[in-house]
């Protein structure tokens, strides 16, 4: 198994830079029988990149990330809580990063997560803790 860094993640979503986008796609073909890793911190960061610099919506990050997870030459870490908090996504107001985390550290063994996030705070498994 290869893991892939959110920069080759990005280039190979948005195709963006014709030539490493070349040199990505090439090689995601001649190495997909090893099979490739992504980590809960590139889910991450490829949800923000996609997000805040690429100005995708959510929604269709959120099939992206569907999709990736449901190809079978990727293994994503955790993906049991990518998968719980995308249905989360879609039945609630909430941001991917703070049910994400939340669901991280639920499925840890963490009572709730704090923040100082008035909004992310409003979710059950999430307190704020920043006064009024």
């Amino acid at each position: 198994m290869i893991g892939l860094d959110t920069n080759i993640l990005i280039r190979w979503l948005t195709g963006d830079h014709e030539a490493y986008y070349s040199r990505i796609k090439q090689f995601l073909l001649d190495n997909q029988d090893e099979g490739f890793y992504l980590s809960m911190i590139v889910i991450m960061e490829t949800w923000w990149v996609l997000l805040k610099v690429y100005d995708i919506p959510e929604s269709e990050i959120a099939k992206i990330l569907k999709d990736l997870s449901e190809s079978a030459d990727i293994e994503i870490e955790r993906y049991d809580v990518l998968q719980k908090t995308l249905i989360e996504l879609n039945t609630n107001d909430a941001d991917f990063q703070d049910l994400f985390i939340s669901n991280i550290h639920k499925n840890a063994g963490c009572k709730y997560t704090v923040t100082l996030d008035k909004k992310a705070g409003l979710y059950p498994d999430m307190k704020y803790i920043g006064g009024e």
